[in-house]
C-alpha cells in the first residue's frame, strides 16, 4: 500500500507542478503585455509631440 500512496502522491505533486508551471507562463504573458501597452503609449506620445 505504501508503494501506491507514493505513487498516488507523485502523480499530484506532478500536477501540482505543471500548474505552477502554467502559472508562471501565464503572469510571464501578462507582465510582457503589460509592458508592451506602456511602450504603445510612450511611443504614441512621441508621435503626437
Amino acid at each position: 500500500m505504501t508503494g501506491r500512496a507514493g505513487t498516488i502522491q507523485h502523480y499530484v505533486g506532478y500536477g501540482a507542478g505543471e500548474r505552477l508551471v502554467e502559472e508562471m507562463r501565464l503572469l510571464g504573458c501578462e507582465a510582457m503585455q503589460s509592458w508592451a501597452d506602456e511602450r504603445v503609449v510612450a511611443t504614441e506620445q512621441k508621435v503626437r509631440l
